[in-house]
């Protein structure tokens, strides 16, 4: 179900935003990534990162944000 709901904020962030998923995708999994490690209570990451994405993109923040995202995920991915 968590998995689902952010699936679905990204597919909404991308179409409200009219950026491509994949780019929303990066920011978003980056971001819930930071912010899940000190979040006690885990129900409002969905919205509290939502919020945080569609900020970073308004204010043009998401074309530096996206290369250095990807290379953060690359980096947890790579990681035993």
């Amino acid at each position: 179900m968590d998995r689902q709901q952010h699936s679905r904020a990204i597919q909404i962030l991308a179409r409200d935003l009219s950026v491509p998923e994949y780019e929303i995708q990066t920011i978003y999994e980056t971001m819930l990534c930071n912010l899940k490690e000190g979040a006690r209570i885990k129900d409002f990451l969905v919205i509290l990162v939502s919020r945080n994405v569609k900020d970073m993109v308004e204010n043009g923040c998401n074309r530096n944000l996206i290369s250095e995202s990807r290379e953060a995920v690359e980096g947890i991915a790579d990681q035993p």
